[in-house]
């Protein structure tokens, strides 16, 4: 069983070096895994990175994968230990900020894909709120007629009392 501190040696260029922002990091582990040294060479081959590792190379404690993925890291120890509520573990800090720049990403190319659906169903011209005369709430016409219908339900409640 690996029980308490134990050093880690961090592969450069890897998202755990990037989060950490050093070579040689101290974690805590509770647990009685490890990675079969004999499933090395297949793992790799499936495209897991082993960025973390044991001083002596017996055991590997951070796992990534980096083709087509944003940020997928695995790790042996247990980040959570250190981590307080306003001093956030490295880790956690990179995963929210790989997140974020993914989400971001993510809305810009679909903002960017809306503008161009707008502007090939209107043939070319772009779409304009105020030339459909709509309002926030939507059109005139949805306002319309959901205000009937809370004048309509209000009416009937009114008769039930």
């Amino acid at each position: 069983m690996r029980l308490g501190k134990y050093p880690c040696e961090l592969m450069p260029g890897s998202f755990a070096s990037r989060a950490y922002g050093e070579s040689l990091i101290s974690e805590r582990h509770r647990h009685r895994y490890e990675v079969n040294q004999e499933y090395l060479p297949a793992l790799k081959d499936a495209g897991l990175s082993f960025t973390g590792m044991s001083p002596d190379r017996k055991f590997v404690e951070i796992i990534e994968l980096k083709d087509g993925h944003p940020w997928f890291l695995g790790c042996q120890f247990h980040p959570e230990l250190k981590s307080k509520p306003f001093a956030c573990h490295p880790l956690f800090k990179d995963f929210i900020r790989a997140a974020r720049a993914h989400r971001g990403a993510r809305e810009e190319s679909a903002a960017g894909e809306r503008e161009a659906a707008a502007v090939r169903s209107t043939g070319g011209a772009r779409w304009s709120a105020r030339e459909n005369r709509t309002f926030p709430g939507g059109s005139a016409n949805q306002q319309f007629r959901a205000r009937a219908f809370s004048q309509r339900r209000r009416r009937q409640w009114g008769r039930r009392r």
